[in-house]
């Protein structure tokens, strides 16, 4: 994955929280609960990731020593964008490997805006083809949005590709302290968790050994952000449904 995309997948790093004790162990540090500014989207669609241990891949996790330095870098990357003025929407039709036309060019340049293809692809023979070139960059696109990736703009995928500029842009600012608060303290083995993208990762020495999906709150009752330290894991544990779901 190139620098920009890294940087780019640092915008999910909405709300995050170093746990899997109760929340009402005395050592947390409670920071309250923190929903991500980015406008929220009632779009289904499949997860980018599922359970499974990925040690042997040797992949980042998403909070490393080297997240503030790659945040530092993708703020000033979106100022240059926001001054830009942006990029333009993507308008519903089919977008897949093949199609034609003014929407694959936009698409393309919405791609080149944030690094997912280089500028010289606009200078191709046919800018305006959704080509092999079009389909990884997408992947990579919807990987780092957390969007099972088909290479093809469905829904979903244009939801995110829609988002703004400068929604995305506050997202980082407001990530930037939150990611150094979380970062204090940090051993060789932690948990992270990244609520909006319904997502654990099990840390060691800053590489990814399991990845998880995991329940989260909803907007009116987010789940509270938080630091704390694990003692215990319940892998049975015992629940009543609530009267809002019952």
């Amino acid at each position: 994955m190139s620098n920009n995309l890294w940087k780019c997948s640092a915008i999910a790093v909405a709300a995050l929280f170093l746990a899997s004790s109760p929340a009402w162990t005395q050592d947390t540090d409670y920071t309250g609960s923190i929903t991500s500014v980015t406008p929220q989207t009632a779009v289904s669609g499949k997860l980018a990731t599922r359970t499974e241990v990925i040690a042997e891949r040797g992949e980042a996790a998403m909070l490393t020593a080297g997240s503030l330095a790659a945040l530092d870098g993708a703020i000033a990357m979106y100022e240059e964008i926001v001054a830009g003025g942006g990029w333009r929407d993507i308008e519903k039709g089919k977008l897949a490997k093949g199609a034609k036309g003014e929407p694959v060019l936009t698409l393309r340049q919405r791609l080149v805006t944030e690094g997912y293809l280089s500028f010289d692809s606009l200078n191709t023979e046919q800018p305006e083809v959704f080509d092999g070139a079009m389909v990884d960059a997408v992947k990579a696109f919807q990987i780092n949005h957390g969007v099972a990736p088909n290479g093809k703009i469905d829904e979903r995928t244009r939801a995110e590709l829609n988002i703004t500029a400068e929604a995305r842009l506050l997202t980082l600012r407001e990530n930037l302290p939150r990611a150094a608060t979380y970062l204090e303290g940090l051993g060789t083995r932690y948990i992270l968790v990244n609520i909006p993208s319904a997502q654990l990762e099990a840390v060691e020495a800053g590489t990814v050994y399991s990845r998880h999906n995991v329940i989260a709150g909803k907007l009116e009752r987010p789940t509270p952000s938080l630091k704390s330290r694990v003692s215990d894991i319940n892998f049975k544990p015992y629940w009543n449904a609530p009267a809002s779901i019952v």
